[in-house]
């Protein structure tokens, strides 16, 4: 399973916030011409959902949570400002 820091929950939960997304929607990330893609969505049967505070931020579709298996996402710093990463 993908392990989630807290600093990448709270930036997931920031841009849900600033995008207002409704409750029950989530950022998805699911594996797209082989590379990893991002789109609000809601939650479908299958998925994995990650949560901050009470909201789902993080969905995954069984064949993203089988690719980011034993991974972990964390908010990274870089030049352009804060952008997720994952190791």
């Amino acid at each position: 399973m993908l392990t989630m820091t807290e600093a990448a929950a709270g930036y997931l939960s920031e841009v849900l916030n600033e995008a207002e997304a409704p409750q029950d929607t989530a950022i998805r990330l699911q594996v797209q011409d082989g590379g990893l893609s991002s789109a609000l969505d809601r939650a479908r049967p299958g998925d994995t959902a990650l949560h901050h505070a009470g909201r789902k931020v993080l969905l995954l579709d069984p064949q993203a949570c089988d690719l980011l298996s034993g991974s972990t996402i964390d908010l990274e710093s870089t030049d352009d400002g804060p952008k997720l990463g994952i190791s």
